[in-house]
């Protein structure tokens, strides 16, 4: 893959945050912050970056070495047997196995991927909300399932084994069953433990892009119009509604209604991913425009003057969130530049 400016942001994140047996989680003015409690869910996604890069700069020997590295940590670390099981922590697990695989042909990550699904069948229908927040009790949401999709269909794509697309049809089933609003065409972010809307109806627009992307992704394997139109669906609304001075915003309502206009770095990604995959897909030249504007929108706003550690946030009012550079995030750049940035 030609792409200089995503091998070396790889590769810089990779030597700041590379450790002794695993990677940091943030980044403060390009040196590692050590003090912070290692997650399955970032660990694993930087497992998955690394075995992505692997793939796309295969001239790149530290780009494998990471990945093994994150491997050797994963298949012994956070285990089924910890007590917080989460679907949205655990999907990220998926991904990473899919992709080292995929990389390395290593029959072990399957068997781990294999032990770990069969744990989340086992939580299907109670996954929580998902995100790195808190988790209420009692509440659903659709963002576990949308990053289980993805895994299965990465997985499916690594093995080419018909029974992970048929668990990802099951998916498919949900989202048109009890997370898509058949009213509203949107995908409401917290749901009650009846499936019913919860509190205000927030709708959160990066996950409207997210969810038009594994649509669209599913659809090239499956061929199902209703993939093809529900993801026009959201896509629509999101362009409607999401958008303020070319950065997506973080949510809205039913109605379009503003609800948090602060800007996050994994809203613009996919937002630039989606608009890739839907010019990739369905040869559609506006978008392809838009993710042009999109990365310069983000390489403007969102890049340090280092131009590879990012400002996670930008307030509303329009000023970028002084913090340390969350790792975590590299996960939304990987698949949105490995698209086209």
């Amino acid at each position: 893959m030609d792409n200089p400016w995503l091998e070396k942001t790889g590769l810089l994140w990779l030597h700041a945050t590379d450790g002794e047996n695993d990677f940091a989680e943030k980044v403060e003015h390009g040196v590692a912050v050590r003090d912070s409690v290692r997650t399955l869910a970032t660990q694993a996604r930087l497992g998955y970056c690394w075995s992505h890069l692997a793939s796309l700069f295969p001239q790149r020997i530290e780009f494998a070495r990471a990945a093994e590295k994150s491997f050797r940590f994963l298949r012994y670390a956070f285990t089924e047997s910890d007590g917080d099981f989460r679907i949205y922590d655990q999907s990220f697990y998926l991904l990473f196995m899919a992709w080292y695989y995929r990389v390395t042909n290593d029959p072990t990550a399957i068997r781990l991927l294999m032990s770990r699904y069969s744990e989340v069948q086992r939580h299907f229908d109670d996954a929580g909300v998902g995100g790195f927040g808190s988790q209420p009790p009692g509440m659903r949401s659709h963002n576990p399932y949308m990053h289980l999709l993805e895994a299965l269909l990465a997985t499916f794509r690594a093995t080419k084994d018909e029974y992970w697309l048929s668990e990802a049809l099951k998916i498919e089933d949900l989202f048109f069953l009890r997370l898509l609003d058949g009213e509203k065409q949107v995908v409401f972010e917290f749901l009650n433990s009846d499936w019913s809307v919860a509190g205000d109806g927030r709708v959160e627009i990066g996950h409207q892009l997210e969810w038009s992307t594994l649509l669209l992704e599913l659809n090239e394997i499956a061929s199902k119009p209703r993939l093809v139109a529900a993801a026009g669906f959201l896509y629509e609304f999101a362009l409607r509604y999401g958008f303020e001075n070319g950065a997506v915003i973080d949510a809205v309502d039913a109605s379009g209604r503003p609800m948090d206009r602060k800007k996050l770095l994994w809203s613009q990604m996919e937002a630039a991913k989606h608009f890739s995959v839907r010019a990739r897909m369905l040869h559609d030249q506006t978008a392809r425009a838009r993710a042009v504007a999109q990365w310069a929108n983000i390489r403007q706003g969102f890049l340090h003057a280092n131009g590879w550690t990012w400002h996670n946030r930008i307030a509303a009012r329009g000023a970028p969130v002084e913090e340390p550079s969350v790792a975590r995030l590299l996960y939304h750049v990987v698949t949105a530049a490995a698209e086209g940035g």
